[in-house]
């Protein structure tokens, strides 16, 4: 039986970034990867939008917040909104910007539009091949089904 949700308008699909920097409908590696693609920009101080285009982010129930790789946030040219001291992914940094951006994420039924503050931390020097974490305050906007069994991955919004 398919999850209701898979016929709503809501639904983002899961996908599994591999090794190579492939992505994948269903985990093809031992080390499972699930990640969802957004674009990701911010509204500078004089009106004008700061895009960096399209971003892989993982779908982390182990962290809280949104973090952002420090490097992809400095290549974009996003504007810090201010510092902080966060623990956990990437280690323990001192002083890491954050940044107030918005996110768009395609559904089956249409884009989804949010504003989230993200901290910067090192992820690609520390071997990630994402750009962004999403924690339990995304998983919270709805409902993350991973069901090996029918091999549905999918994030329905609330």
């Amino acid at each position: 039986m398919r999850p209701r949700a898979v016929i709503d308008d809501n639904v983002v699909r899961i996908k599994f970034l591999n090794g190579n920097g492939t992505l994948s409908d269903s985990p093809e590696e031992l080390e499972k990867v699930p990640v969802i693609e957004v674009l990701m920009e911010q509204a500078g101080p004089d009106g004008n939008i700061i895009q960096a285009g399209r971003a892989m982010a993982l779908v982390d129930t182990g962290a809280d917040h949104f973090a952002m790789d420090r490097s992809f946030a400095e290549r974009c040219g996003f504007i810090p909104a201010g510092t902080t001291t966060p623990s956990g992914v990437g280690g323990f940094v001192e002083n890491a910007n954050y940044y107030d951006l918005t996110w768009r994420v395609t559904t089956n039924g249409g884009e989804k539009i949010f504003r989230s503050r993200f901290v910067a931390v090192p992820l690609k020097e520390t071997g990630r091949e994402y750009q962004a974490i999403f924690g339990m305050t995304f998983v919270h906007k709805g409902r993350l089904l991973m069901d090996s069994k029918t091999s549905e991955y999918i994030f329905e919004f609330n």
